[in-house]
């Protein structure tokens, strides 16, 4: 006896965990995308590409400002300092 090509049919239990949940996830991803434009400097109109390319752009900005602090930090030999000291 021959079986059927079942090939891209999704199983019946497949189909009823992913039920609607498309209809849930768009939602999610406008509200975290309207977010993302108000962290990411001059995205507030930017569309989705030009908001993931300026992302990515940020990203590498202020991991640069993270590996200059590190090294200012180095240098001027505050690495044991600490701002809870500065502050109380």
């Amino acid at each position: 006896m021959a079986r059927s090509s079942t090939i891209g049919v999704p199983s019946t239990s497949l189909r009823r965990r992913t039920r609607g949940t498309t209809h849930h996830v768009q939602p999610l991803v406008t509200r975290k995308l309207r977010k993302l434009k108000k962290i990411i400097p001059g995205c507030e109109e930017a569309g989705l590409e030009e908001l993931l390319q300026r992302t990515a752009e940020y990203i590498s900005f202020l991991e640069l400002h993270v590996i200059i602090l590190e090294r200012l930090s180095n240098l001027h030999g505050a690495s044991g300092y600490s701002l809870s000291e500065t502050i109380s």
